[in-house]
């Protein structure tokens, strides 16, 4: 079975169905829990990610110069070195799980369509 996903009009800010066959449905202790492995655009988590993101580049733009100077290694520096690594190492497959808003407002949230 299929779930039905929120599509925004921007004229009037009604909601209509947009309709999406990539979900998985489990059962648990009677609820149903729905499992869809794209992730919103406007979702919180996306958010935060994002402003994450702009952090880092920020560091990054005087981190990286900074380097030229081949400064002593201490404990900080590593850390938020193997950290931003990390973060932009699991922000690519996230890129790919990551829904789009279309011109028309419709969030597209089929994973072959992203």
């Amino acid at each position: 079975e299929s779930t039905d996903f929120s599509r925004i009009n921007d004229k009037d800010g009604s909601i209509e169905a947009s309709h999406c066959d990539e979900t998985t449905q489990w059962n648990l202790f009677g609820r149903r829990f729905d499992f869809h492995p794209a992730i919103n655009p406007n979702s919180g988590l996306r958010l935060v990610w994002d402003l994450l993101s702009m952090l880092l580049v920020v560091y990054d733009m005087g981190a990286i110069p900074f380097q030229l100077f081949e400064p002593e290694s201490n404990l900080f520096f590593d850390l938020v070195a193997w950290t931003t690594r990390l973060f932009w190492t699991c922000d690519i497959p996230l890129s790919f799980l990551s829904g789009h808003t279309k011109p028309d407002g419709f969030i597209e949230m089929r994973l072959r369509m992203i």
